[in-house]
């Protein structure tokens, strides 16, 4: 207890004589009761580091801060899925008759995208088929039937050109073209 009031004594004795005191008091005596004033404190304090340096130029590895920028105002936007695709065009129907142990026609059109073959076997007993090629390679048949019969043919999408297409039951008789537009 004696410790610390001779240390207060001595630090209330250099605060006063460095703020203009008359530092003319008689030093404490270690039976002395003197309390320091609530400012000083008997722990020392180190300076900041930026306090007593000194200003200087910035060093080679100084690198500038990037500055901020304002958000525009499609960023404050909330973000938006694109919208769906439109949903796919109907295939294009065409109508192939059967009749006769013949094609009532050997020429059928329809335009670029899906394209669906309606065989109608209007033979009765008869079976016919429906086979359609792209340059030599089979792209879509149906089974042969005996008619009469309606058979649906699923081509999916087509480019634009020429598809040939034959009965394999009477490939000398039954077999056209299929002609697909742009």
């Amino acid at each position: 207890m004696q410790v610390r009031i001779i240390v207060a004594s001595a630090l209330l004795a250099a605060a006063l004589a460095g703020c203009g005191g008359s530092g003319a008091s008689s030093p404490a005596t270690p039976t002395q009761t003197v309390a320091p004033p609530p400012s000083v404190t008997a722990t020392p304090v180190a300076p900041p580091p930026d306090a007593t340096a000194t200003p200087s130029a910035p060093a080679a590895t100084d690198v500038p801060r990037a500055r901020a920028t304002a958000p525009t105002a499609d960023s404050d936007a909330p973000t938006q899925a694109p919208p769906p695709p439109p949903p796919p065009a109907a295939d294009t129907h065409v109508s192939l008759i059967a009749e006769g142990t013949r094609f009532l026609t050997a020429s059928l059109t329809a335009p670029a995208g899906g394209v669906t073959i309606v065989l109608d076997n209007r033979d009765s007993g008869i079976a016919h088929d429906v086979k359609v090629f792209s340059g030599g390679a089979n792209i879509g048949f149906t089974s042969p039937a005996a008619g009469p019969i309606t058979q649906t043919l699923a081509l999916g999408i087509l480019a634009a050109g020429s598809y040939s297409f034959v009965c394999d039951v009477h490939p000398q008789a039954m077999h056209g073209v299929l002609t697909v537009g742009g």
